[in-house]
């Protein structure tokens, strides 16, 4: 019941006229403003250290490659040797 006089009322409303050149106007403003861009020197600072970042990333990489074939030629000899001992209690 309640809901439905609450409709009544919503019919009830009637469509207000807006201001003339309300639309240009807001078209202007909007057009008025300024674009936001991003200062040159902003953009080669960001990728002068996105380059570096980068080659600092690719060093990490080779040198982590090169350790790991070293301990791959390390693990072969503790292997052939039978040096590996394994300090667990129980073998399943």
């Amino acid at each position: 019941m309640k809901s439905k006089s609450n409709i009544d009322l919503l019919k009830k409303i009637e469509k207000v006229s807006a201001p003339p050149f309300l639309f240009t106007r807001i078209e202007a403003r909007i057009n008025q403003q300024p674009e936001d861009r991003i200062p040159i020197k902003w953009a080669y600072a960001m990728s002068l250290g996105l380059a570096v970042l980068f080659c600092f990333n690719l060093l990490l990489i080779r040198s982590d490659f090169r350790k790991s074939k070293k301990a791959e030629s390390l693990q072969i000899v503790v292997e052939e040797m039978d040096l590996h001992h394994s300090n667990q209690l129980y073998y399943e």
